[in-house]
């Protein structure tokens, strides 16, 4: 019976353990979890670091661009202020587009291991009706703030892993 548990809960973590990966450029470094099934991609379409969940009609992707902007610790108070300017960014581009804002997410901070998250982000209908959900968070790392993008359809499990790799995110020296 022992075995037969042991041996269950170590295919479990096998099959569903996330690979750490270490992102090195000229503007910083960190590391972060790849999960299970998805890829990452350097240099893809103007972004410098990409996961790519697998595919489907509900693929998510999360982006990475450190900045190499370093030792930098954002005003909360300005970064709430700004959030009227980032509303009607989101909404210029969604009407380029012929897209539905369905809700803004408002601003909030948060402790992702020793350092300092800030978010945001916007749920929006594409011309299909197909809801997705963008969010942006912005790290403060010693050497690089670090500002990453999950974007995925609301609700599913890809874009759920998309939102969690911020928590896996570690600064490095």
């Amino acid at each position: 019976m022992f075995f037969k548990f042991f041996t269950a809960t170590f295919m479990f973590l096998a099959a569903y353990s996330a690979q750490a990966l270490t992102i090195n450029d000229k503007r910083g470094q960190i590391e972060v979890e790849l999960p299970p099934g998805w890829s990452y991609e350097k240099e893809l379409l103007g972004l410098p670091h990409v996961f790519l969940s697998p595919e489907g009609s509900d693929r998510a992707n999360y982006s990475i661009t450190l900045t190499g902007i370093g030792d930098v610790k954002l005003p909360v108070k300005d970064l709430q202020k700004n959030q009227k300017q980032y509303q009607e960014g989101r909404i210029k581009w969604a009407k380029q587009r012929d897209f539905k804002i369905t809700k803004f997410i408002p601003y909030v901070n948060f402790k992702t291991g020793l350092t300092l998250t800030h978010s945001i982000g916007v749920q929006y209908n594409d011309k299909k009706n197909v809801e997705y959900l963008e969010m942006s968070y912005f790290t403060e790392c010693q050497d690089s703030l670090v500002h990453t993008k999950a974007l995925g359809v609301l609700g599913t499990e890809k874009m759920k892993t998309a939102q969690q790799i911020i928590q896996s995110l570690r600064c490095k020296k």
